[in-house]
This record gives C-alpha cells, structure tokens and sequence, in this order.
C-alpha cells in the first residue's frame, strides 16, 4: 500500500517538526514538502501533488482563506485540513463551506494527527468541538426554515456517508429525488455545495428535532 502523501504549511518550525515527528511516525503517511509562506504553496502543489494539506493559517487571514478558496478549485481531489486557532466564528464557517475537509485546534494531541489525517483521506469530514459551535453561532438565525420529515430522513443518511443510490435504496425512491431533496434543502439554507450541507447538517437536524417538539 502506498503511502500518502502529505504537505503540510505553516510558518513555525517548531510546530511543523511536531506535526512532522508524528505524520511520519505512521509508515503510511509520508510528508513531501512543507510551505511557510502563501507564496511558495502553488509551485510545491505542482511540484509534489500532495494528497492531504495540513494547512496553519497563515496571517494575514484573508489571505490563506483565499488560498483555501483557490486550492480547492483548481485541484478539487485534494484534502485540506485546517490546522489552527483563535478564528472568529465566521472565518471557521468561510473555511469550511469553502472546503475544508478538516478543522482542528493547536490543542489537538499529535498521536491524533495520524488517525485524523487517514480518515480524511478517505472522504471523512472531521472537526473540533470548537469548530462545531462556531459554525452553529454562524448559521444565521433568521434563515429557519422548516425542513420536512423526509428531507431530515435523507439529510441523516447523507450525514452516515451514503450516495444518492444508496438512499434511494434505503428509502425506495428514485436517486432523482434524492438529489431533488439534497437541491432543496441547499435552496432552503442558501448553502452552495453538497460539503457545506454537510458541515451545517448537525445544526439544521437539531432544529428539526426541536421544531418537532
């Protein structure tokens, strides 16, 4: 099994030997290239094709958000983990929704790196606690739609990694409708991408749950 291959962008060293020591220690994960600069991520993105970036938000912040923005546009297979604190609420939102597969704190033990790292590779979604609560207190609140049963029903299998087939199979419907219901539901939210109705998708369930009390 090949290793995966990882580039990781942050400015201190002493972080990204930390980060280093434990991505390597996993002998399926290989670190290829580091970046500390915003400048030198598009020539080493090229150069060395990472699959996963560890990504330490580089000040200024709008900066490495555009970055984000950008990376996921021209190379949409790769995975991007955020690596980072003290964003305001609407900045851990802005990563996320524009595809962030992951949102971790500096506090995270580095024995977890590993795990996290893998398990975004294979198409998970993985945030801090932190990072939840921030993208509840960015939701606005005057966007409550009510959400019908059958859109929460689709919405949870969403959330447990099923594709349109396989809910369609589960609920036994058509996949036009799911993807119907998936549409709606992005519509009803003003979300823009199938990965932030994901990302908000704790959030929308907890107000279904709530509207139904």
């Amino acid at each position: 099994m090949e290793a995966i291959e990882i580039m990781i962008i942050e400015k201190s060293p002493i972080i990204y030997a930390g980060l280093q020591y434990a991505l390597t220690a996993d002998e399926q994960l290989r670190v290829v290239c580091w970046a500390t600069d915003q400048n030198s991520v598009l020539p080493l993105v090229e150069k060395y094709h990472p699959q996963v970036i560890i990504l330490g938000i580089i000040d200024p912040v709008n900066n490495s958000l555009n970055m984000l923005r950008h990376l996921r546009e021209e190379y949409p297979c790769l995975k991007i983990i955020v690596l980072t604190t003290g964003l305001r609420d609407e900045q851990v939102f802005e990563c996320l929704s524009n595809g962030a597969h992951g949102y971790l704190g500096l506090n995270i033990p580095l024995a977890e790196i590993p795990i996290i790292t893998k398990s975004v590779n294979a198409g998970n979604i993985i945030i801090s606690l932190y990072a939840k609560i921030a993208l509840d207190n960015s939701l606005p609140t005057a966007v409550r739609p009510i959400i019908s049963e059958r859109e929460a029903e689709v919405l949870k299998l969403l959330c447990k990694g099923y594709s349109n087939r396989q809910i369609a199979n589960e609920l036994y419907i058509s996949s036009s409708t799911v993807n119907t219901y998936v549409r709606r539901l992005m519509d009803k939210f003003n979300l823009h991408s199938r990965n932030e109705l994901l990302l908000n998708a704790s959030t929308l369930l907890k107000n279904f749950n709530n509207d139904m009390v």
